[in-house]
């Protein structure tokens, strides 16, 4: 071999080595530009179940860290929707009470130190009610179909303002005993 035809040759070899690099790098910047397309897809991408019915006897709710934010429950006998707080307590609850046999609904608010603020009801004879709470005890204020209560923290009522259908409204004060002190008419 004469020096020019092996100079040649060289520079040859030395243009093949150099594009078989590009076209090295070329291949491992595709697979990794690849790997990363894969591994960043949207989570939106990932396979959705779809059922015409879910039969379960509880089923909860997680928030995106896991933490179970609400509940939907029937293994007490009662349907009921649980909302919890941040701290996993309910504050919100819808149920199905049962009450002598008889189902009426409820919606419960419940206040962040645990007690009962507001409920919301359908008494058994089919009236609605609210109940607004003094710290879970029955004193408060409750309101039936025809009559607004004030109640102390023995349950008892104190003021009444009764409405009965077509007749004339009846306001009433007791004392602790529950014995009428004072009423018009």
């Amino acid at each position: 071999m004469d020096d020019q035809t092996s100079l040649t040759v060289e520079r040859r070899l030395s243009r093949l080595e150099g594009e078989n690099r590009w076209w090295k790098l070329l291949g491992v910047t595709a697979l990794a530009l690849l790997g990363l397309v894969i591994w960043l897809r949207p989570a939106g991408e990932r396979k959705k179940i779809a059922a015409d019915e879910i039969r379960a006897m509880t089923i909860q709710l997680v928030d995106r860290h896991g933490m179970v934010v609400g509940r939907l429950d029937g293994t007490t006998g009662r349907p009921a929707i649980q909302l919890l707080g941040p701290h996993g307590q309910p504050q919100i609850l819808i149920a199905v009470s049962s009450t002598g046999g008889t189902g009426y609904p409820a919606v419960y608010l419940i206040g962040p130190d645990g007690h009962l603020r507001i409920l919301l009801s359908v008494s058994v004879k089919g009236l609605p009610q609210i109940q607004i709470l003094h710290e879970g005890e029955k004193r408060g204020i409750s309101l039936d179909a025809d009559t607004l209560t004030l109640r102390d923290r023995n349950e008892q009522a104190r003021f009444s303002a009764r409405v009965p259908t077509d007749e004339q409204a009846v306001l009433s004060a007791f004392d602790k005993t529950g014995q009428i002190i004072w009423q018009i008419p």
